[in-house]
């Protein structure tokens, strides 16, 4: 693989260890509590399924402390990940780390920036990036999709589903937009996961190609 790189370099260059490990901590911990929430979400859906006249609140408030805990660690790796762009690309970020996270609570705003920076943090993470058609292969580029169009969906569901008074009885429009917004909601956790994953392993295979590139050069370069 170095040989795709060796003499194409140009501005990138390998993170600090201290960067790196961060950041791979962070993704880890963010694919585990994504993991948690997933479980909670589904072990809800379970709970009112077997026990559908139960008029409690306690697996929704496991499902919201999983959520917020998730989110949080989901935003922390990002802001660490996007740390990582401008040595690993070798130009600067098209933003400050502060967006990677601040990004989902500015409106209109919040409809591409997440999604930008995100492939950002893909796209610095792609070892054999001097080839730019590989960006646009499927397997690469699928799960960021699929997260993202989830994302908006469920953000739409909800909204709509908000505004149906809870019935009585459940109605066949409640259910359903119940059921899409699950469904969407679980697409978009595991589509989730796996771009965490797949980032931090491109991110740091990355910075090892870089990092040996840089080895070899520099008896060269003394």
């Amino acid at each position: 693989m170095s040989d795709l790189l060796i003499g194409s370099i140009g501005n990138r260059r390998a993170p600090s260890r201290e960067a790196l490990d961060k950041a791979h901590r962070l993704a880890t911990t963010a694919s585990v509590l994504l993991g948690v929430y997933l479980a909670a979400l589904l072990g809800s859906v379970a709970w009112y399924a077997l026990n559908p006249f139960y008029v409690g609140r306690t697996p929704d408030i496991v499902i919201g402390i999983a959520f917020v805990v998730a989110a949080i660690a989901f935003a922390s790796w990002k802001v660490a990940a996007y740390r990582l762009v401008p040595d690993l690309s070798g130009a600067p970020a098209d933003r400050t780390p502060g967006w990677a996270a601040g990004g989902y609570f500015v409106p209109v705003m919040n409809l591409w920036v997440p999604f930008q920076i995100m492939g950002e943090i893909r796209d610095s993470g792609d070892a054999r990036a001097l080839d730019s058609a590989r960006l646009f292969e499927v397997g690469r580029r699928l799960p960021l999709g699929v997260w993202w169009a989830a994302w908006l969906s469920a953000g739409i569901v909800e909204r709509i589903h908000g505004r149906i008074p809870e019935p009585a009885m459940p109605s066949t429009g409640y259910v359903v937009f119940s059921m899409l917004s699950v469904l969407l909601i679980v697409a978009m956790t595991v589509a989730a996961i796996l771009v965490v994953r797949q980032q931090d392993e491109g991110q740091q295979e990355a910075a090892e190609v870089l990092a040996r590139l840089e080895a070899e050069a520099s008896p060269a370069a003394g």
